[in-house]
């Protein structure tokens, strides 16, 4: 597409171009489309720990899938209890009559909370027994980056209805190889086709995800009479 080769254009150097273009339409989707569009459940590695109310959400990386926003946490008390509970989100600055520690062991389990702050939820009351996958955390993920030799399906991988708009991949690379090979001129045009074929893309999924709403008029036949 732009007359290149391997050794104008390093296969490192265009994965490194590849994958800027996979993580600005990621972040397109989640800001134009719906911020919940890549969303999942992820159980903390682990057992949950006794007289622990601390849990670390683990950060995203370009090999680690993870949580960039949070939605909501659920967590098990017990082994024996039969579903987890939906923590409510609050904050322990709301309980100002007694310490941190206090709530930590006097909050009853029917009044449970999660604050979330500094990287970390924290479970009011902690708990008094490690329960194996006792915390799951639900949100909206990072992609990680593309690799050489992966197949297709690891391209939006829970998201295979996009599947149809992998050309837009490569046509954003197109703008990098050319402003790369300084023909700014190629690169312009590569940079106005790929704003098009975004925007298509968005459109379609605007259109599959949000059905367009058309009031119906009331209908004036009994006022004719």
């Amino acid at each position: 597409m732009t007359y290149t080769d391997d050794v104008q254009i390093t296969p490192a150097k265009g994965l490194m171009y590849l994958n800027a273009v996979y993580h600005d339409i990621e972040n397109r989707i989640v800001s134009d489309v719906d911020e919940d569009f890549f969303w999942d459940s992820f159980t903390l590695d682990g057992d949950t720990v006794v007289d622990q109310n601390e849990y670390e959400i683990p950060k995203g990386s370009a090999t680690a899938r993870w949580i960039s926003k949070l939605d909501r946490v659920e967590f098990k008390y017990s082994s024996t209890d039969t579903y987890k509970k939906l923590l409510k989100s609050d904050s322990i600055n709301n309980f100002q009559e007694y310490s941190d520690e206090y709530w930590q062991n006097n909050t009853t389990t029917w009044n449970a909370f999660v604050d979330i702050r500094d990287g970390s939820v924290f479970i009011y009351p902690k708990t008094t027994e490690a329960v194996t996958g006792g915390l799951v955390m639900y949100g909206t993920y990072n992609l990680i980056d593309l690799v050489w030799g992966w197949a297709e399906t690891t391209i939006f991988p829970t998201n295979q209805e996009l599947r149809g708009f992998h050309d837009v991949l490569a046509i954003g690379v197109t703008k990098y190889i050319n402003k790369h090979k300084g023909d700014l001129n190629a690169k312009n045009d590569s940079v106005a086709e790929y704003e098009r074929e975004v925007e298509r893309m968005l459109s379609s999924i605007r259109d599959r995800m949000r059905l367009p709403y058309e009031p119906v008029e009331p209908s004036n036949y009994n006022l004719m009479y």
